[in-house]
């Protein structure tokens, strides 16, 4: 499950061990931080998704 906390972040941080996501994304600026993304991904998350490789 991806989390898309742009609205809550800014707000307050996460109970990210009830919501149990496998990533919870937002965007820095909106907590009045620089233009940058965040993200928290669940460990081993990322081995489950396939390579994007882009081949010419």
């Amino acid at each position: 499950m991806l989390i898309d906390g742009v609205s809550y972040a800014p707000h307050q941080w996460p109970d990210l061990p009830a919501l149990q996501p496998d990533a919870y994304c937002f965007s820095a600026d909106k907590t009045y931080a620089t233009h940058l993304g965040v993200m928290y991904k669940a460990p081993g998350f990322a081995e489950t998704l396939e390579p994007q490789c882009h081949y010419f």
